[in-house]
């Protein structure tokens, strides 16, 4: 692309720098996905790397990469917001990483505002803790609750 802009605009030549954008980010991890599920025929299939998964999985990507650029901007141009940044790259990294064993159904590395089971979890367990919070029983683990509630869990999920 950078050649070409030479060549219709020489003025441009040695002097157009190529500046990756995220949309083309995005087309390639989503052509990455394609081509591993096409190239292993064990990660093929309904619940696997089906072209509707991947396109859920190249959103939710697109998503976060979205909102850190939100973030980016508003903090770059402050004084003194080195920490602050690094604190939101890093959550934006461990989002992104957390994707596709989200997918996979692994919730352990989830973030509770991407994952709609771990705040299924949260609501049953609360609400359960409101309930039965003023008798005098043994406390319950949150795993019963968890046990108690997985067919609503999953119906909900």
């Amino acid at each position: 692309l950078i050649k070409v802009q030479a060549e219709i605009v020489p003025e441009f030549a040695g002097v157009a720098e190529y500046f990756p954008d995220i949309g083309h980010f995005v087309k390639c991890i989503s052509g990455a996905f394609h081509k591993l599920a096409g190239s292993c025929a064990e990660l093929r299939g309904v619940s696997l790397l089906e072209s509707a998964r991947i396109k859920t999985m190249v959103a939710d990507i697109s998503r976060i990469l979205r909102q850190y650029g939100v973030q980016y901007k508003s903090l770059v141009s402050s004084p003194g917001s080195a920490s602050q940044l690094d604190k939101c790259r890093d959550f934006a990294i461990k989002r992104i990483a957390s994707i596709i064993p989200h997918h996979c159904g692994d919730h352990e590395t989830c973030c509770v505002e991407d994952c709609k089971m771990i705040q299924l979890k949260r609501h049953f367990i609360a609400r359960y803790r409101t309930e039965f919070s003023d008798k005098d029983e043994d406390m319950v683990t949150n795993e019963e609750i968890l046990r108690l509630h997985k067919k609503d869990i999953a119906k909900g999920y």
